[in-house]
C-alpha cells in the first residue's frame, strides 16, 4: 500500500530560517496538492534525567521558559553536544542544572518528544544515589529552582500543576 510517506522522500525542502535551530518546509503531496509541512531541526539528540537521592526522593526542577513567559516543573535536561554520548550528556546537564553527579545513570529508554514538529530523538536516564557537588552556576538566560519530592509527591505535582514540561511526563 502506497502512503503520503512514500512520495514525502520525493519532496524539495526549503530553508525558513537558519540559527541556532533550522525551520524548513516541505510540500508533502496529497490528494488535494501540496501541503506545506514545517520541521524544525535542532542538535538531533537531547537528554532528560530523573535525578534520585539514596532516600528516594527525586529532584524536580522550577525552571523559567521564555517562550510561554513563566516557569514550569520538570526534570533536570537539554541538548547533547556534538561528539558527546546521551549518558555524557546527562551527567554533565545534571551538574550544569542543580549541582549534583552520580555515579549511576540507567538508561529508561528513548522517544521523540514532539515528532510532529521537532526531528529531535530524547533519551532518559534516571540517575541514582546523586550527591550534591556545587552551587550550579546557570547560563545567564537560565533561571532554575529545584526541590525533593517523594515518588508519590511527583505524581501528585505532575497530575495536578498547571504549568509541567511534557518531556518530564
Amino acid at each position: 500500500m502506497r502512503t503520503h510517506l512514500d512520495d514525502e522522500k520525493n519532496s524539495k525542502s526549503r530553508v525558513l530560517y537558519k540559527g541556532f535551530i533550522t525551520l524548513t518546509e516541505e510540500d508533502i503531496p496529497t490528494s488535494k496538492g501540496p501541503y506545506p509541512y514545517v520541521t524544525i531541526h535542532t542538535r538531533p539528540a537531547s537528554v532528560i534525567i530523573i535525578p534520585v537521592r539514596s532516600d528516594g526522593t527525586w529532584l524536580v526542577t522550577h525552571e523559567y521558559r521564555h517562550s510561554i513567559h513563566h516557569s514550569v516543573f520538570s526534570f533536570p535536561g537539554g541538548l547533547v553536544d556534538e561528539g558527546e554520548e546521551p549518558q555524557e550528556a546527562a551527567k554533565r546537564e545534571l551538574l550544569e542544572e542543580t549541582g549534583y553527579t552520580s555515579d549511576h545513570f540507567t538508561l529508561l529508554g528513548e522517544c521523540f518528544p514532539l515528532p510532529g514538529l521537532l526531528d529531535q530523538k530524547m533519551s532518559v536516564f534516571v540517575a541514582s544515589d546523586i550527591a550534591f557537588s556545587h552551587t550550579p552556576t546557570f547560563h545567564e538566560v537560565e533561571t532554575i529552582s529545584f526541590a525533593f519530592h517523594s515518588p508519590e509527591e511527583v505524581c501528585r505535582l505532575f497530575t495536578t500543576a498547571p504549568d509541567i514540561d511534557a518531556m518530564a511526563l
